[in-house]
């Protein structure tokens, strides 16, 4: 049935009988499409959430570089934070190990600490997301945002989506009331935690454990100077 919804909207915005007659009808149309869109998008996200909690979802851990991992977000949610005017800044600056963990999943997490993040963000405000180890031997990493504290992230989270979907539209981040505990429960298939804490006078500060025993503890090859 909701296919059958968006897909007559999208029959009347194409105007593929003629002329609609009424510009207001072309504009109800758009309505139709974009909330149904946005259900199906639920739909699915309420489908993984159940996959997740279920033990359905079946996590292909293996050895990952973790700095390739975090900045291949950050490059992904650029046009996101283009279109919203909000600057990402990537202060990883240091050289992380590589951790054992489900690249889809923990990759997914980030992207929707990102995107939510850069939605709450005013224009011209800035996103910083960082990593570094910790004494114990684990590796944390922060996404700071420049929020109001008051902001309901059970009822404003993002959920980052991108590509096109079986009908060929394209893809957008979307808010979702189910977003942070799906996010949650993608850090859980990896024995990640996740808190969220006010930063400061301003800005919500997500921050990431990925514990230890997940850590490779081997030295990092040198990188060889080429002066």
């Amino acid at each position: 049935p909701l296919n059958t919804i968006v897909g007559f909207s999208d029959l009347i915005r194409s105007k593929a009988f003629g002329e609609i007659g009424n510009e207001r009808y072309e504009g109800y149309a758009d309505d139709i499409a974009k909330a149904g869109h946005e259900i199906a998008a639920l739909v699915d996200e309420l489908d993984d959430y159940a996959r997740l909690r279920d033990g359905r979802y079946l996590p292909q851990r293996a050895s990952l570089d973790l700095t390739a991992l975090l900045e291949s977000c950050v490059l992904r949610i650029r046009d996101q934070a283009n279109a919203g005017r909000v600057f990402v800044r990537n202060a990883i600056s240091e050289r992380l190990p590589r951790v054992t963990a489900d690249r889809a999943s923990l990759g997914q997490a980030v992207l929707n600490l990102l995107a939510s993040a850069i939605d709450q963000t005013p224009a011209g405000g800035t996103v910083v997301i960082s990593a570094q180890r910790l004494d114990d031997g684990a590796i944390a990493i922060h996404v700071r945002d420049s929020s109001a504290h008051e902001v309901d992230m059970a009822e404003r989270f993002v959920v980052f989506r991108d590509g096109v979907d079986r009908d060929g539209q394209m893809l957008m981040p979307v808010r979702s009331s189910v977003g942070l505990a799906l996010t949650r429960s993608l850090l859980a298939v990896n024995a990640v935690s996740l808190s969220v804490d006010p930063a400061g006078v301003e800005g919500l500060l997500f921050s990431l454990k990925i514990p230890a025993d997940l850590v490779d503890s081997r030295p990092l090859p040198q990188i060889p100077d080429t002066n």
